[in-house]
């Protein structure tokens, strides 16, 4: 068994077309839980969670005034959990 962890920050950046023109820091943390050969069995289980404070922010900023008449703002992806289950065939 393994359990890791990852931790990235992002300082804030100036962006031209926010509207107080800068795009604020943003610290992420992941997590994954992963257990090799379970029952001596060639059966891999991963257990993770991803962006584990729920931070909302942009992605980034998209100025599209000029052709189509408007700003993009997509958000990053939410907090997310799942699971893999590998079965390994042969030796």
């Amino acid at each position: 068994m393994s359990l890791s962890a990852t931790y990235s920050y992002t300082g804030n950046y100036l962006i031209v077309v926010a509207p107080d023109g800068i795009l604020p820091s943003v610290e992420l943390v992941n997590l994954n839980l992963n257990w090799n050969n379970i029952a001596q069995k060639p059966v891999d289980l991963s257990i993770f969670a991803t962006n584990v404070t729920n931070e909302k922010y942009y992605t980034n900023i998209l100025d599209q005034r000029a052709s189509q008449g408007f700003i993009t703002q997509p958000l990053a992806p939410p907090r997310m959990y799942g699971m893999r289950l590998r079965y390994r065939f042969g030796g």
